[in-house]
């Protein structure tokens, strides 16, 4: 059925093309180029679809509809769905602007069983728009604001779910997005601007069920929740606000890598479920604000953090990370290391309660560079940029004494966070340079401590071409034959953190290293040393000294995994005859 225009020169085509359907447009001319427009339609079968075709005036203006409404009713059947085309000639964006879209009379926002649904198919505004109701979105473009926000209502059904396919905001919004309905989907959502304002904030939600594929804008301002899943958000400037994403895993809408990326963040950002895909922030997360993820933070995932952490992270998982959290992630230089200054609460499940990482905290607690095992919270670490070696999960511990001898194999320095060989395999350069240092000198020398002395005293000799190297994930291994009454001392040399602008890794407490050498980048060393068995009060020589020490700690020497007599007879012909270990 084809209405045409009528004589008053309202630039309006309303038509359909389904048979046996009535509609019945009603214009009411309100100043300019603005009208009102009321449809009414009658169907006697469940579905129709209505175009409204726009059209320029006589002198080439858009015209505008201030208040579009629906009047919806199914003359024979139960339930009537109507798909809806607002349409310029040739493909233009003929309507300028768009007050209301709604429902005359009204419609109950929480009906569950709908006997009417407004669906609209497409639709294209040049500038803004201020509210609009209806059942779902297919494509939309609104070249301005939307002012008064959107609601997306129940439809009739359990598997005709409420659904924003493509809509885009060029402008900002400035009222709330609410999908009241179960099961509501959002497939891709853009706003080119702002979400709400620091004065008025907004609320983008999508209620029990609901689900959220894209979502990106420049600031929000609000509340943002996605009650069942996310697959991705975007502020490319601040959030300031609550973010709720029950789970970030969403696959079959909305496109892009899973997860969330905020330049800016201030307020507390929260899931629940499953979690894939990284959390970015740009920015510090402010001391006021907190991350709670009440998952476990995956093996493929990372939280960053691009500047300080200030505020509060909570792991609300028992040994819940397994992936990476970095903070300083952009590389910013912190030489007094201060860019921690927050807490990272990690729930034990054993104790109950959380444990605490910061650096207000003592002993293994302390950060940046805490001494709890990575297997103590599930396999993953939090590194501060520049990343630092991990003393007690490297292998052997930085700080060791080998009691053990000589041995063939690999050492591993792990570190808070990934690292990489600057130039891969296109360089002879090793990662890492190695020092050997001599631990028994004849007299009447004496033997250096090696945690005190520079690499470039001449009793460190560079070995670094002895071994093999690698590098992967969080780990540098250095493999070959380590000998007996030396100390090893490992230094950063074509090592970087594997991270966007790679910071070279700075090796901040340890050994020695380079400090107080000339021409040289300061920097400390990871370090370790290797001495017999049998020398357990550690003077360097196998003598009665260490027959008393047994006598009040016993040690095992054959290996048995038990310290008796035998072991004892074997120190002690090693103390009368010599040591051959």
């Amino acid at each position: 059925m084809l209405v045409p225009r009528l004589a008053s020169g309202q630039p309006f085509t309303v038509t359909s093309d389904d048979p046996g359907i009535n509609v019945v447009p009603t214009f009411t001319y309100v100043s300019g180029d603005t009208w009102d427009l009321h449809v009414l339609v009658e169907h006697a079968v469940s579905t129709a679809t209505v175009d409204i075709i726009v059209s320029k005036t006589q002198g080439g203006q858009r015209p505008s509809l201030r208040d579009l409404t629906f009047d919806l009713v199914a003359t024979s059947t139960a339930y009537l769905s109507v798909s809806l085309n607002v349409l310029g000639e040739l493909g233009e964006v003929n309507l300028d602007s768009l007050d209301s879209l709604y429902f005359d009379p009204p419609y109950d926002p929480y009906e569950t069983t709908p006997d009417r649904e407004l669906i609209i198919a497409q639709l294209e505004v040049y500038d803004d728009v201020v509210f609009i109701e209806c059942h779902g979105v297919g494509r939309a473009r609104i070249g301005g604001d939307l002012i008064g926000g959107l609601w997306l209502f129940e439809r009739n059904g359990f598997y005709n779910k409420p659904r924003i396919d493509d809509l885009v905001i060029a402008g900002d919004l400035f009222d709330d997005v609410w999908l009241v309905t179960q099961h509501a989907e959002v497939n891709k959502f853009t706003v080119g601007g702002n979400v709400g304002t620091a004065l008025n904030p907004v609320t983008v939600f999508a209620s029990v069920y609901g689900r959220i594929g894209t979502f990106e804008c420049n600031n929000f301002f609000g509340e943002f929740r996605a009650e069942q899943g996310l697959r991705r958000f975007v502020a490319n400037g601040s959030f300031v606000g609550d973010f709720y994403a029950a789970n970030i895993n969403v696959t079959d809408l909305g496109e892009g890598d899973l997860g969330a990326v905020i330049n800016d963040f201030d307020g507390t950002f929260s899931t629940y479920g499953t979690l894939a895909g990284d959390i970015v922030i740009g920015g510090d997360l402010a001391s006021a604000s907190y991350i709670f993820l009440r998952s476990v933070l995956p093996s493929t995932s990372t939280v960053s953090i691009g500047g300080a952490l200030d505020g509060q992270l909570f792991m609300n998982e028992d040994e819940g990370i397994e992936g990476q959290i970095l903070i300083n992630a952009a590389g910013a230089s912190d030489p007094n290391h201060e860019l921690w200054g927050g807490t990272v609460h990690v729930w034990d499940e054993a104790t109950q309660e959380f444990f605490q990482l910061s650096p207000d905290e003592t002993g293994d607690n302390e950060a940046p560079y805490y001494g709890v095992l990575s297997a103590d919270f599930g396999g993953g670490a939090i590194g501060l940029v520049p990343f630092m070696y991990h003393a007690k999960d490297s292998t052997p511990d930085h700080d060791t004494v080998i009691t053990t001898g000589a041995f063939t194999g690999t050492v591993t320095v792990e570190h808070y966070g990934p690292v990489a060989d600057v130039d891969d395999d296109t360089s002879t350069t090793p990662p890492v340079t190695v020092y050997q240092l001599a631990l028994m000198v004849p007299p009447p020398g004496t033997v250096p401590d090696p945690r005190t002395t520079e690499v470039c005293d001449n009793r460190w000799t560079d070995v670094t071409g002895n071994y093999t190297y690698g590098v992967s994930g969080r780990n540098v291994t250095v493999s070959g034959t380590f000998a007996n009454w030396r100390a090893y001392q490992i230094i950063p040399n074509d090592l970087v953190c594997n991270i966007d602008g790679t910071p070279d890794v700075v090796y901040a407490q340890g050994w020695q290293g380079t400090i107080g050498c000339t021409g040289l980048d300061q920097t400390y060393g990871c370090g370790f040393q290797v001495k017999t068995g049998f020398d357990l009060n550690q003077n360097q020589v196998v003598e009665s000294g260490d027959v008393e020490t047994w006598l009040i700690e016993p040690a095992d020497f054959d290996g048995d995994d038990n310290a008796h007599v035998i072991d004892l007879s074997l120190l002690v012909d090693a103390a009368v005859n010599g040591d051959d270990e």
